[in-house]
């Protein structure tokens, strides 16, 4: 059983957004989490088995490279809000990469 699979089981599908400048996240995953990669900054763990329905979208060309307000950005970067509409709507993961591609 992979860290995916609990919330997998309870979803139709899951989608994580990340942002390799997360600095927020890099200060936790040094401090709190000793050293271990956090899913909004780095994606998911390509070492390991997924669940078909989980998915993650890296978001780092959505953003200026001088964005400052880099842990929460995706609330106030129109070219994020609206892919996070359409996940929380429901649609699916191959229509949101050909609208994306």
């Amino acid at each position: 059983m992979s860290d995916g699979d609990a919330i997998a089981n309870l979803t139709y599908w899951v989608t994580a957004l990340y942002r390799g400048r997360d600095s927020t996240l890099g200060l936790s995953a040094g401090l709190k989490h000793l050293g271990k990669r956090r899913l909004g900054r780095s994606g998911l763990d390509r070492t390991v088995a997924l669940p078909d329905k989980v998915w993650d979208v890296d978001c780092t060309p959505m953003f200026k490279p001088s964005q400052t307000n880099v842990h929460s950005a995706y609330f106030e970067e129109p070219r994020t809000l609206g892919p996070m509409n359409k996940i929380l709507r429901g649609t699916k993961r191959n229509v949101l990469l050909a609208q994306s591609a």
